[in-house]
């Protein structure tokens, strides 16, 4: 498995309305999970998970140890 995040440049900001080049993106949270979508729609605008929650996430979705999570997302793409 390799591990990758498209994570946009409003990763980590509140939520609200932000401009990223030429597109106005919606950040939004609920339950605990951000999400990014172009304003006034449903449409994904990228990601806004950090790859350490990624393989947190990878962890908990397959049962596997810590060291191979950290292999999905370092070792692996590094080879690829």
């Amino acid at each position: 498995a390799v591990l990758v995040t498209d994570a946009m440049a409003a990763m980590g900001l509140p939520p609200g309305t932000y401009n990223l080049g030429n597109v106005s993106v919606e950040l939004s949270e609920k339950g605990g999970v951000q999400r990014a979508t172009r304003q006034g729609s449903e449409t994904l605008a990228g990601a806004v998970v950090p790859l350490d929650e990624c393989v947190r996430r990878f962890r908990r979705a397959t049962g596997c140890g810590v060291v191979r999570a950290l292999e999905a997302a370092s070792l692996h793409p590094a080879r690829l």
